[in-house]
């Protein structure tokens, strides 16, 4: 793949777009889901971290395969300082260090969710 391939950019926007619906749909509303709804907004979020990962790592590998290469280095550092932009809506959704977390539903919410999602209290804060 190229660095000038129109679906980075269609992809960037599908980041920047789906983060900021995101943000709309779950912030301040994430301790009132339900078990399958809670599933469902970490199966989208899952979604989301995976396109700009997909960019950040093609960034990344393009850049440290051919460090001499200046447009190479931009491009990196383009992508890095879109991807830090575009996730910015999702601050809401990382949970702060020490914050203690005591929801009573938390085992409800995780009944039927893979074990890799599991751990929702990692996800939850006081401020959602």
């Amino acid at each position: 793949q190229d660095i000038n391939d129109a679906k980075i950019s269609q992809d960037l926007e599908k980041v920047r777009k789906g983060n900021v619906s995101f943000a709309k749909k779950y912030k301040g509303k994430i301790a009132s889901l339900s078990s399958d709804k809670f599933a469902d907004m970490l199966k989208e979020k899952e979604k989301l971290s995976s396109i700009g990962a997909v960019l950040g790592e093609f960034a990344y590998l393009n850049m440290v395969t051919q460090m001499q290469n200046k447009e190479a280095t931009a491009f990196y550092q383009s992508i890095s300082e879109k991807l830090t932009d575009y996730y910015k809506p999702l601050v809401f959704f990382v949970r702060k260090p020490g914050m203690i977390v005591s929801y009573e539903n938390v085992s409800a919410w995780t009944t039927g969710i893979p074990t890799a999602c599991s751990n929702a209290t990692t996800l939850l804060s006081p401020e959602r």
